[in-house]
Order: C-alpha cells, then sequence, then structure tokens
C-alpha cells in the first residue's frame, strides 16, 4: 500500500459511511429509534450528586455479624412501569441497577452510611432510589450478588434472630423484621440511641435476645 493510495482509500470509506444514512434510511432509523430506548431505559449515574443523607444507628458487630446496604435505582414515569410491566400490569416497578455500600463502623455497635438520592439523573424514566438491607455472618464469603437484600421502608428499629439455628436455616444470614410486626415486642419502647439530625435517619437492629432482656426488665 503505498502513501498515495491512503488517502483515496479513506476518502471512499468516508463517503461510504456518510452515504449509508441516504441508502438505508429505514434502517438508519431503526438503529437511532434502538439507541435512544436504550439511553431511555438505562439509568446514567450523576458524577455531581449532593442531595445526601445519613443512616445511622446500631448493629450487633460484636456478635459477628456484617451489615452491607443496596442502593437500587426504578423508573418511575408512568410510561416504563407500562413498559417493563408488559402484559400482566400496567404500574409494574422495575429495577434497572443497584450499588453495594459498605456502613462505616463506628464502635462494636454502630454505624453510618451516606447516601446520595440523587446518585442517578432523573432521565426519561424518571429514576428514584430505594435502599435495602443485608445482614449476614461475619467470615462466610456472602457474594452480594447472588443473595436477596430486605427492603423495610424506614423502620427505626427491626428485630432479628441471630440463633445459630435461624443463622443456618437462612444461610448464614441474620434474619430481622420490623419491631413493630411482632406481637411479643409491640408495645416495647425501644431508646433511639443516637439523636439525629433532619438529614439522617435511624435504623437500628436488635437481637431478641437483646429485645428479651428490655422485655423482662420493664415488666
Amino acid at each position: 500500500m503505498t502513501t498515495a493510495e491512503t488517502p483515496s482509500r479513506s476518502t471512499r470509506v468516508w463517503n461510504w459511511v456518510k452515504g449509508f444514512p441516504k441508502r438505508h434510511k429505514i434502517i438508519t432509523v431503526l438503529v437511532v429509534l434502538y439507541v435512544l430506548f436504550k439511553v431511555a431505559i438505562t439509568p446514567i449515574k450523576n458524577p455531581f450528586a449532593s442531595d445526601v443523607y445519613v443512616i445511622r444507628g446500631r448493629f450487633p458487630f460484636e456478635q459477628g455479624f456484617e451489615l452491607m446496604f443496596r442502593q437500587n435505582v426504578y423508573g418511575d414515569a408512568p410510561w416504563f412501569r407500562r413498559l417493563c410491566g408488559g402484559l400482566q400490569t400496567n404500574d409494574a416497578i422495575c429495577r434497572a441497577g443497584y450499588e453495594d455500600l459498605k456502613p462505616t463502623r463506628l464502635a462494636d455497635q454502630h454505624y453510618e452510611i451516606k447516601i446520595y438520592r440523587d446518585r442517578y439523573f432523573a432521565g426519561l424514566a424518571d429514576w428514584k432510589d430505594e435502599i435495602w438491607h443485608l445482614q449476614f455472618k461475619a467470615g462466610v464469603g456472602v457474594d452480594p450478588k447472588r443473595v436477596a437484600t430486605t427492603s423495610f421502608g424506614t423502620p427505626e428499629n427491626l428485630a432479628c434472630d441471630g440463633s445459630q439455628d435461624s443463622v443456618d436455616k437462612f444461610k448464614k444470614r441474620l434474619f430481622c423484621m420490623p419491631q413493630v410486626d411482632d406481637k411479643k415486642y409491640k408495645g416495647l419502647v425501644i431508646g433511639a440511641g443516637q439523636p439525629i439530625g433532619q438529614a439522617e435517619r435511624l435504623q437500628n437492629f436488635w437481637l431478641y435476645t437483646e429485645l428479651d432482656a428490655m422485655l423482662s426488665g420493664a415488666k
């Protein structure tokens, strides 16, 4: 290949590319629509995220458990909910991505984690975030991508069954339920533990044994 041939080939290739949309209008339109559709249904991270709040509380780290949060993103626009619902429903919730977040351990029984509400641009699908959490036995090699996380909205207190039978049953996970859903603990007043501000959310994890001790002391 000579140097004189290179510009000529480059020119021919460029002319072919430039003329492709005119020769294949239908294909070009379909490709453009597909790209736009993929952009519309794909959440894009916001590098300028600034709307932050803090989740803090207590967790039984000293009992050999670990804590992890997962921030999901889902499309809340009506057209997206109808699209992802298919033939089953016109108001579905479809998640399109997540990020696993490790909280900062403050002491044997306390943690905090910063959450950015605007981690993703809203986009055409009106992307919203939701926070889930996972509790598991330390040192068992839990793969966050293969385990189910749990969302309870924003309960201030969770009652956790940390018994060996429960941990074995739930594959080394610490099983927790909203404290208000347990009849035995429903009337139990649990201390907040740490003061919280306007941009903070409290989420405490209590073992059943700890709540049993509180319950017996309150009688």
